[in-house]
């Protein structure tokens, strides 16, 4: 909170009340007529919620704090902007990043504080107005100048141009929007505009007449009376559907929310976005049957089955007659829909693609697959994750890789999860140059031969520039994961599911060696049970399993080694004499143990393996090991 100057603690309790005065003053005057743009669509504006009184010049009485928040904002803007004229010219070059504004540092305060305690806050929210010069000119035009030290503690927001007004709302309204039209924005989010509207008719034209600019949506969700309420808003507004927070207690979607989606729907031309997340099945499928016309305005699709993790929720072919062509964000889970390749050729402007849980009986061969993601130059997140290992590709119906693959030039993130031949037979055919991040599920198998993924890794520079390697162990997972040493956003990562520890450390080694790029440059190796699991590690297992394990990690020069597992591979160390001695990690030179204890087991082991790497001149350093800041790393991994 910024420290009042000596002029600003003087303020009497006389100064606040007339201050409050003059704003029951405004929002009981009338509003003058908005300038330039007329109001012809439509007998919205006196049906509109709040529109009788907006039309008489009054305010909703509201109480949502951010209404009052956008009034007080507007009205302090005035004397803020009037002092600082003189210096305009100084902050012409400063462009700060308005996402990071806290705006309750203007909107709140009881009291104004002078201009100069505001610099911190305000700077950050205005900068948008004061470093264009059109509208500097618009500024001084509209509130004239005034003696140097003087700030007017009220003044009336009528004298705002509308571009200024603009501004603001447009600050106030996508303040939060992520940058990426590809992301599911929530709906608080989308409504924020709705606040500006019910301040009085002059707000509301002028945020109805800047739709694109204020990216003015209408969400739409299972308890909106959609065919009574559709007509009240302006009917150039893009429709949002959502169906979340509409289950009873008891499980039930009542059959009026069915209704009400079914008549969204109905409005082609307007449907911008579809998010049915928690829908039941038998209800899914009959909102799913109204959609067999075209949505010509479509950019978000979100589906998710309701009914359990093998229930399949089975689309026709004819879902959008088989076109979608403005389609941004595509995110399916347990659906069955044949007829997606064929909307994917459509859907020329796609970014993220999420086809998660897919059943067998939604199966599509890695080849129609790759034909349908060939026309995606914008798709930057991808992911195919199968059900069952029974989502198998049919050897027969292969053919052998084209001479010229598919490109998907900014392509950053890949998830797979399904067996090994069908990420084969996928990778052959597709090159990713500027993919950064890929993650692989294996379904539990004997054998990981993976050549052309290997290939595939090769051709993205950021996955073969990787420095570190993690081996982590779960109850029912093992993973290895190739990190970045700059860059959390880069990594290679894959999972195998299995329970057994002696299965979890053969599977590691098979894709370590053959599912892996060269890991020959790699310097650090952690080995550590990931955060909760609760197995107790009893299992026990070879020495030579270890030591195949760290046999592909040649240049590893910092091995950590975390409690549960340094009472393992300390043993499988000690074996490592005579002719052996540098037979695995050849070139280590610190061992980092999460727990160092003055004696034992684990002690003794270390010191006896340090002595006989002493004798042949390479001397190893061991150390404490914080697994802290490890465990915050792979939380979410």
């Amino acid at each position: 909170m910024p420290i009042a100057s000596a002029a600003s603690c003087k303020a009497s309790s006389g100064t606040r009340t007339k201050r409050r005065n003059q704003t029951e003053e405004f929002t009981q005057k009338k509003p003058r007529r908005t300038v330039g743009r007329k109001e012809e669509r439509g007998h919205w504006h006196e049906h509109a919620p709040g529109g009788d009184e907006l039309e008489r010049g009054e305010t909703s009485p509201s109480k949502d704090k951010s209404l009052i928040a956008a009034l007080l904002f507007s009205l302090r803007i005035a004397p803020i902007l009037r002092s600082l004229l003189p210096t305009l010219d100084h902050f012409s070059t400063i462009t700060p990043n308005p996402l990071s504004v806290q705006r309750s540092a203007i909107c709140y305060q009881d009291s104004p504080l002078p201009v100069q305690h505001h610099v911190p806050s305000w700077r950050l929210a205005l900068s948008v107005l004061i470093t264009r010069p059109h509208w500097r000119q618009r500024i001084i035009a509209g509130l004239g100048r005034k003696k140097p030290g003087k700030v007017d503690t009220m003044v009336s927001i009528d004298v705002l141009p509308n571009d200024v007004l603009l501004e603001i709302f447009d600050f106030s309204a996508n303040e939060h929007r992520p940058r990426r039209p590809s992301v599911y924005v929530i709906q608080s989010i989308i409504e924020a505009w709705h606040a500006l509207v019910h301040v009085c008719r002059r707000w509301r034209s002028v945020v109805f007449g800047s739709p694109l600019r204020l990216n003015l949506e209408l969400v739409c969700t299972a308890k909106t009376p959609a065919r009574d309420m559709l007509d009240v808003w302006p009917p150039f507004l893009p429709l949002v559907i959502r169906s979340h927070d509409y289950l009873k207690k008891d499980g039930n979607f009542p059959t009026e929310g069915v209704d009400n989606i079914i008549a969204v729907l109905e409005r082609s031309d307007r449907v911008r976005q579809i998010g049915l997340t928690d829908v039941p099945n038998s209800h899914l499928e009959d909102i799913l049957a109204a959609v067999q016309r075209p949505l010509p305005e479509l950019t978000h699709l979100r589906i998710s089955s309701h009914g359990g993790p093998f229930i399949d929720i089975f689309i026709p072919d004819s879902f959008l007659s088989g076109s979608a062509p403005r389609l941004q964000f595509i995110s399916l889970n347990g659906i069955s829909f044949p007829g997606l390749p064929k909307l994917l050729l459509s859907a020329t402007h796609l970014s993220f693609l999420d086809l998660m849980n897919i059943p067998h009986s939604g199966y599509i061969s890695p080849e129609v697959m790759v034909t349908a993601l060939s026309v995606m130059t914008r798709l930057h997140y991808l992911s195919l994750e199968f059900r069952s290992p029974q989502s198998f590709p049919d050897h027969e119906s292969q053919r052998p890789p084209p001479l010229t693959r598919s490109v998907l030039p900014v392509l950053r993130s890949f998830t797979f999860k399904g067996v090994s031949e069908y990420l084969e037979y996928f990778v052959a055919r597709i090159d990713a140059p500027r993919l950064n991040w890929f993650y692989i599920t294996f379904f539990n198998q004997i054998i990981f031969d993976t050549p052309q993924s290997i290939q595939f890794v090769n051709r993205a520079p950021a996955l073969k520039a990787l420095e570190k390697a993690h081996v982590g162990f779960q109850d029912n997972d093992a993973m290895v994961w190739l990190s970045s040493l700059t860059s959390r956003r880069e990594g290679l990562y894959v999972k195998i599911p299995c329970g057994a520890l002696d299965w979890q450390v053969s599977s590691l080694e098979q894709v370590c060696t053959s599912s892996l790029p060269p890991l020959s440059a790699l310097e650090d190796l952690y080995i550590y049970k990931r955060p909760h699991s609760l197995r107790g590690w009893r299992d026990n297992i070879e020495n030579a399993l270890w030591l195949e394990l760290l046999h592909p990690f040649p240049a590893v020069k910092n091995l950590y080694l975390c409690k549960d597992f340094a009472p393992r591979i300390v043993p499988a160390l000690q074996e490592l004499v005579g002719g052996r001695t540098l037979e695995v990690l050849p070139t280590l030179q610190n061992i980092f143990l999460e727990e160092l204890q003055p004696s034992g087991p684990v002690q003794e082991g270390i010191e006896q393996f340090v002595a006989v790497r002493q004798v042949t001149s390479h001397p190893i350093a061991v150390s404490l090991w914080d697994n802290s800041k490890q465990d915050k790393m792979t939380r979410h991994r």
